[in-house]
């Protein structure tokens, strides 16, 4: 897969109709109608002449209880009560396909600070374009492609792969608890420091008095 890292914002955790609601339940496809009932919006591996066949494929993956603990083994956090993938796959061009959706998870991960569980609700959309021919670099030097949506067209558009890829590259680097966030708030120049030092705050929660450069 494409290297896509970024940064992510966790999204509000409360209210009614949110991002958890749309992991735990499901949501609505991204996009305009796609063919398929709920048996081939579950299905995660499809050959592209299965898509090209049905004109496009409405997504709805939801990794059961043994999948979700086996990704976040692979994430290395400590739980994800919840995920989903939603949207529409389809033909784009002559020989090329697009996945236009949606991720919903519910993550918990250990504080960077105190290591207590920190909980977290992703909702972000999620573009991919698998080409048949990918642009081929120009120059003596490799760089990283403007258009980071855009992959390899294979035998197979494996969906697992790409909610796997999704969930990674949203989630928060820095997880911290509301304790270890106090704490930082109250350290002299934390706003500038907090930035620079995602460890600030370990000190004052330990009793040793602000933390040192």
């Amino acid at each position: 897969m494409t290297d896509r890292r970024k940064g992510a914002a966790p999204t509000d955790f409360s209210g009614p109709g949110g991002a958890r609601d749309r992991a735990q339940a499901g949501g609505a496809a991204t996009g305009g109608a796609a063919t398929g009932g709920a048996a081939e919006a579950g299905k995660a591996r499809w050959r592209p002449t299965e898509v090209t066949a049905r004109r496009g494929v409405a997504v709805d993956l939801a990794p059961d209880d043994a999948a979700r603990s086996a990704m976040a083994r692979d994430l290395g956090i400590l739980g994800i009560p919840a995920l989903r993938l939603t949207g529409a796959l389809r033909p784009e061009g002559a020989r090329d396909f697009r996945l236009d959706g949606r991720i919903a998870a519910v993550v918990e991960q250990a504080c960077v600070v105190t290591l207590d569980p920190v909980r977290t609700v992703i909702d972000e959309p999620v573009l991919r374009r698998f080409l048949a021919e990918m642009p081929e670099p120009e120059g003596d030097e490799v760089e990283m492609p403007e258009d980071d949506s855009a992959e390899p067209l294979g035998s197979i558009i494996d969906l697992d792969a790409v909610l796997a890829e999704a969930l990674a590259l949203a989630l928060p680097a820095y997880p911290r608890s509301a304790a270890a966030q106090a704490a930082a708030a109250r350290e002299p120049g934390s706003d500038d420091d907090d930035r620079q030092r995602p460890f600030a705050g370990l000190q004052i929660l330990l009793g040793g008095g602000a933390a040192k450069d």
